[in-house]
């Protein structure tokens, strides 16, 4: 179903981003990939057939248009655009700095906001866009505050969306994956090095295939699903979540206790 036609994917050097270029390239797209790391993206693009990699930070307002721009340019059309780039910062909220505020928001949020509203004048009926949000785009975590609030609005932005777009014929599915076995955390920022690195692993170690993330997009664009859940851990506390509201809350609140507590300011 993807012959010949052109997928933009955004964090395309990251794991997630990763198995999505392969699993799209597999099926016969061509893959337009994005990614600020210049080295990581050109060692995927070389195993790609045909991938077009664009190095490019999508912190700077405009960066994302541009993107776009040049996508039309090369390849004469867009028909999904994936907008995965995401990052974080493993901190309490009153300890970041302004610069990683604005660093989160611009990444999670905006850029997504920007490359959506840049692809939509060159999307036809049967195109999709695809953004990932995460577990923490329907419950908020301590110690992700920021990450939480612009996931949270990604996955509000895509909901809005996909109601706007039906007329036109083009989805809007927004994946909400839980720990994914990925280096997301070791690669972000952190005020506790020790903890963030511990989490890292255990993610690695328990944490979801990224190759299943990658095939819930695929399928979300094929039966055009307005969200999709993925791994155990986001649908089990989706479950207890809608079920118990008060008891995830109770939980966080005594183990981010027990946290600060081992580590005064």
């Amino acid at each position: 179903m993807f012959a010949g036609r052109t997928v933009l994917i955004t964090g395309a050097a990251g794991g997630i981003g990763r198995a999505m270029t392969r699993a799209f390239a597999r099926r016969g797209a061509r893959c337009v990939l994005v990614d600020r790391d210049a080295d990581r993206l050109a060692d995927l693009a070389r195993t790609v057939d045909g991938a077009v990699p664009m190095a490019v930070d999508l912190r700077p307002p405009g960066a994302a248009a541009r993107c776009i721009a040049q996508t039309v340019e090369a390849c004469d059309r867009l028909d999904v655009v994936v907008a995965n780039a995401g990052t974080t910062v493993f901190a309490r909220f009153e300890d970041l700095r302004a610069e990683e505020v604005h660093a989160m928001l611009d990444v999670n949020l905006r850029a997504a906001v920007e490359l959506v509203h840049a692809a939509l004048p060159h999307m036809g009926r049967g195109g999709h866009v695809v953004l990932t949000s995460s577990m923490a785009g329907f419950v908020g975590f301590p110690l992700q505050t920021v990450y939480s609030a612009s996931k949270f609005g990604l996955a509000g932005f895509g909901d809005a969306l996909r109601i706007e777009l039906a007329a036109r014929g083009i989805g809007v599915t927004t994946l909400l994956p839980g720990t994914v076995a990925t280096e997301f955390l070791d690669r972000a920022g952190s005020r506790d090095p020790d903890t963030s690195r511990t989490l890292g692993r255990w993610m690695r170690r328990a944490g979801t295939p990224p190759e299943r993330v990658a095939r819930a997009a695929i399928s979300g664009i094929r039966w055009n699903r307005r969200r999709i859940y993925v791994g155990w851990d986001a649908k089990l506390v989706r479950v207890v979540d809608g079920i118990l509201p008060f008891a995830l809350p109770f939980v966080l609140r005594r183990l981010t206790r027990w946290y600060l507590g081992r580590r005064p300011r």
